[in-house]
């Protein structure tokens, strides 16, 4: 569903959606004053108007996540990330472009001053978990489901142990 084809309706879900009141959203959508409550409260049963309504929500919580697309580059900038990036030619931290600093990749940076004046370093998140990442995504390999201990133990008195197994399980 798009935009209502009633453009007053349109105007007072997108203004109730945004979080006026139903009678600021029917003023708003140019009902009379007068009639904004009840008409505001009529339209908010309107079954085109919450149509209309839950698909703005949607669209908002479907802005609030990251696609897969976006997923993958975030695993890729953390997998391509070198410390190489970060210093200039003469192998000093380099940071004061911002906007390197700007990546996933960068896990921490940590400024402190020091009796030789003041020491910057930068830690970068595993390269080798972004990978994994990524190839967990594109389902390169299959993940092993964990081990379980199929050995069971039972005290059954002071001192005295006894060791079973399950049926079909067996010892590991």
């Amino acid at each position: 569903m798009s935009a209502l084809t009633n453009s007053r309706q349109e105007i007072f879900t997108q203004n109730w959606f945004a979080g006026k009141t139903k009678e600021e959203s029917a003023i708003i959508a140019g009902y009379q004053g007068n009639w904004a409550r009840s008409i505001g409260s009529r339209l908010s049963t309107n079954v085109n108007v919450l149509a209309r309504y839950n698909e703005l929500q949607q669209k908002a919580e479907d802005a609030s996540v990251a696609t897969v697309l976006q997923r993958r580059q975030v695993a890729s900038k953390i997998t391509l990330a070198t410390i190489g990036d970060f210093v200039d030619e003469y192998g000093n931290l380099d940071i004061t472009d911002k906007s390197k600093l700007d990546t996933p990749a960068v896990q921490e940076i940590k400024t402190e001053r020091t009796l030789a004046g003041i020491r910057t370093t930068i830690k970068l998140r595993d390269p080798l978990a972004g990978a994994d990442l990524l190839n967990r995504m594109d389902k390169l390999y299959e993940e092993k489901p964990p081990s379980v201990n199929t050995n069971l133990i039972f005290i059954i008195g002071k001192g005295y142990q006894e060791r079973l197994s399950l049926p079909g399980k067996g010892e590991e």
